[in-house]
């Protein structure tokens, strides 16, 4: 899920314990091909290809989570800029606080923050060199973790990483 703030009556304690229970009833996704590659002006490490199993654990995720989101505020709504959404991503934004889920959602590990046109090729030319020379072959999801963020401008630190256990 995106990052959000608790809802009312929530509280991080049970939001572990829902982290750990969801994991011990959630599949792991055995192996994506992982590549690197720009999306929305950034790189990151994208499945070569979509996989139905990691679309279905990230709805999962979005459903099984949002009870402990806190409503969007208004300026948490404006930030997303709604005007540029599509409908269905606006309704996603209103329903689920975040508009890239579902059907919109691309799994993807950040590896930059946004770049510019003629910075962007050059960049992933080299982490694509960088990452050959990795082992990626058996990338497997097989947790979650769940991540707390101090401040809106602090860095985010793991609290807690669940192994994913049904089979």
């Amino acid at each position: 899920k995106a990052p959000t703030a608790l809802a009312d009556g929530s509280n991080e304690a049970a939001l572990l314990d829902a982290c750990a229970a969801f994991a011990g009833r959630a599949r792991r996704i055995p192996v994506i091909e992982p590549v690197v590659d720009a999306i929305s002006g950034f790189i990151a490490v994208i499945p070569a290809s979509r996989s139905d199993d990691l679309q279905q654990l990230a709805a999962d995720c979005v459903t099984a989570f949002d009870p402990f989101r806190a409503p969007l505020t208004a300026e948490d709504r404006a930030r997303r800029k709604p005007e540029r959404l599509t409908a269905r991503q606006c309704d996603y934004l209103d329903r689920w606080g975040y508009p890239y889920v579902m059907e919109e959602f691309r799994f993807h590990m950040t590896l930059t923050g946004r770049l510019s046109d003629e910075r962007r090729g050059p960049i992933v030319a080299r982490l694509r060199e960088r990452f050959a020379a990795v082992d990626l072959s058996t990338l497997a999801i097989d947790r979650i973790a769940l991540f707390k963020q101090a401040e809106p401008a602090s860095r985010f630190r793991i609290i807690g990483s669940w192994l994913l256990q049904a089979s």
